[in-house]
């Protein structure tokens, strides 16, 4: 099962996708096959400008975009573990 280690206030949704040889420019050349795990903030692929606005997916409990300031540094770590489940 994934565990996300971070701050939830930060990344308050994990976003997960598939890669199923649908890019086919270069370097992936339709071979691409690939299971993503991200921590995220945001409308997932919706861009920056839904992510940032009233949309449906934004509640108090997870929003879509945080507010950033030029004079602040942000910095932020979190690590990804998928351990087996146990078995019975």
């Amino acid at each position: 099962m994934p565990a996300l280690n971070g701050r939830k206030s930060i990344f308050p949704s994990l976003l997960l996708w598939y890669s199923n040889r649908g890019r086919k420019a270069y370097p992936w050349d339709g071979k691409h096959l690939a299971l993503g795990v991200e921590p995220v903030c945001s409308a997932f692929d919706l861009g920056p400008a839904v992510s940032s606005a009233d949309n449906p997916l934004a509640s108090p409990a997870a929003p879509t975009s945080l507010p950033f300031d030029s004079d602040q540094p942000f910095v932020t770590r979190y690590r990804i573990s998928v351990e087996a489940a146990p078995i019975g």
